[in-house]
């Protein structure tokens, strides 16, 4: 290949850090057209002293100068400024992801720019899941369900907060979902119908939602959503996907990550087991649906299970 030379010479670093007439880099040729090339340019950016491994003074630099130049002076003629890690993305250019220099590259952005953020978000939700559980456990423990008559609702005070604490959990609450609602709104404007190819997303809102409707019940008189146990429903389902999702927040964290994917990974092998295991039960009964449909009832569960035994023998 022609660009290795170029990239085996002793002054390569000169000749990557030039630009063209475009002002494209040639470190951007070379990720669309020769990945291969490119691989050995991310190689040589990685500089390892001569002692031996298990010694103290062994180190490893990298240099990110090639795949992050910085703003200053970085974009080409149509405005686009470089980034090496978008560029690989944009390109499928997977092996390449994978290299050390651009794994290094991207701890290094989420240390500085990332977790902060992530970090402030998880408090937040955390906050949050521990508010509604303060919240749903005093309230409960001081409510009696109705049983199914023939209005079936609850008096005015089983929907009002029993302490000033928890009606400003309440509004603080609604104000906590309003604000991730619009958030999300933003989002959907941004990313348009792939928006909702997202579980994530489908989650969120499921929590977003439920949780509203629970919490404006008890700060609204809106006797629609006091009917029945239907805002109570609506807690113990945001509650409890609240609670899921908090699992999933973790998973960016170093420590809980790997077990957190293992969960998912044996949770999902578990729904493919069970799928395969209903359709063995649902042959199983349909089978005995059909033989033994004339016969009478009676007796108790054990012994009709026997009789089915003493026949199938």
């Amino acid at each position: 290949m022609e660009a290795l030379p170029v990239c085996n010479s002793n002054r390569w670093r000169e000749v990557f850090e030039a630009k063209g007439k475009n002002k494209q880099t040639l470190l951007s040729k070379l990720i669309e057209k020769a990945p291969g090339a490119a691989e050995t340019v991310l190689d040589k950016c990685i500089q390892r002293s001569p002692h031996s491994r298990r010694s103290y003074h062994y180190t490893i630099t990298y240099d990110f100068r090639l795949l992050d130049p910085g703003p200053v002076s970085n974009a080409d003629k149509a405005g686009k400024r470089f980034y090496g890690l978008s560029e690989l993305l944009e390109n499928r250019r997977e092996n390449l992801i994978q290299h050390e220099l651009a794994r290094k590259l991207l701890q290094s952005k989420w240390k500085k720019f990332g977790f902060p953020f992530y970090a402030m978000s998880l408090l937040m939700y955390l906050a949050f899941v521990a508010l509604l559980t303060a919240f749903m456990l005093t309230e409960r423990k001081q409510v009696k369900f109705p049983q199914k008559t023939t209005t079936n609702f609850f008096s005015e005070d089983d929907f009002k907060p029993k302490s000033k604490f928890n009606q400003a959990i309440c509004y603080a609450g609604m104000a906590f979902l309003i604000f991730h609602m619009l958030k999300e709104f933003y989002q959907i404007y941004l990313q348009k119908w792939m928006y909702f190819l997202s579980i994530q997303n489908l989650l969120d809102w499921a929590i977003y939602v439920t949780g509203f409707i629970y919490f404006l019940a008890f700060g609204a008189s809106i006797q629609k959503l006091r009917e029945g146990n239907f805002a109570w429903e609506c807690g113990t389902v945001c509650i409890f996907l609240s609670y899921t999702n908090l699992i999933f927040l973790t998973r960016a964290i170093q420590n809980l990550g790997l077990y957190v994917t293992m969960f998912i990974e044996v949770l999902k092998t578990l729904l493919r087991v069970i799928a395969m295991f209903m359709m063995f039960i649902l042959a199983y009964a349909l089978v005995f649906y059909i033989l033994f449909k004339e016969q009478v009832r009676t007796g108790s569960d054990f012994f009709r299970t026997w009789r089915i035994q003493e026949c199938g023998k």
